[in-house]
C-alpha cells in the first residue's frame, strides 16, 4: 500500500510554524505550572497565532479567487475576439 502525502497549506509559512511551536511550548508550560501568568501568556500567544493564520488564509483565498476570476474573464475575452 502506498502512502499519499497531502500538499502543505500555502498559508502556513515558516513564521506561522514558529508561532505554533511557541504556542504549543507555552501550553505545556501552563499545564505543568498551573500558574495564572503562564496561562495568560499561552492564551495571548494562542489568539495571536490563530489571528495571523486566519488572516493569511483569507488573503490566500482572496488572491486565488482574484486570479481565477481574471483568468475566466481573459478566456471569455479571448473567445469573444476569436469569434
Amino acid at each position: 500500500m502506498k502512502r499519499v502525502r497531502a500538499r502543505g497549506s500555502p498559508w502556513i509559512t515558516s513564521r506561522k510554524k514558529d508561532l505554533m511551536h511557541k504556542r504549543d511550548t507555552l501550553k505545556i508550560k501552563a499545564i505543568k505550572s498551573k500558574a495564572f501568568n503562564d496561562s495568560m501568556l499561552y492564551k495571548r500567544q494562542r489568539n495571536m497565532t490563530k489571528k495571523e493564520v486566519r488572516l493569511t488564509k483569507q488573503a490566500c483565498y482572496q488572491n486565488h479567487a482574484a486570479l481565477t476570476s481574471t483568468q475566466v474573464t481573459l478566456e471569455g475575452l479571448g473567445r469573444l475576439l476569436m469569434s
